[in-house]
């Protein structure tokens, strides 16, 4: 597991009742499947931004707009490329 993926489960996991999933586990699962509402998201974008030191588009913190925790890893990576 790359350091980003590592990273970004722990942060996810922090903030979701995640019943016994692994750091891997979570990696290919589905956003919406983790019952992650809107605010539980907002705030994990926020411990995202510090983390990473990046800054999303308002218009891109949007949980519907990512299906897995991967699209949310290239989101970060294409923000940290920039």
């Amino acid at each position: 597991m790359r350091e980003i993926e590592k990273r970004t489960a722990e942060i996810i996991l922090k903030h979701i009742n995640n019943n016994g999933l692994t750091p891997e586990q979570l990696l290919i699962s589905d956003l919406r499947t983790l019952n992650i509402n809107s605010l539980n998201f907002i705030k994990i974008i926020v411990d995202i931004e510090e983390e990473f030191d990046v800054e999303f588009e308002d218009d891109k913190i949007n949980y519907e707009m990512f299906g897995n925790i991967t699209d949310l890893i290239g989101m970060i990576e294409e923000l940290q490329n920039n």
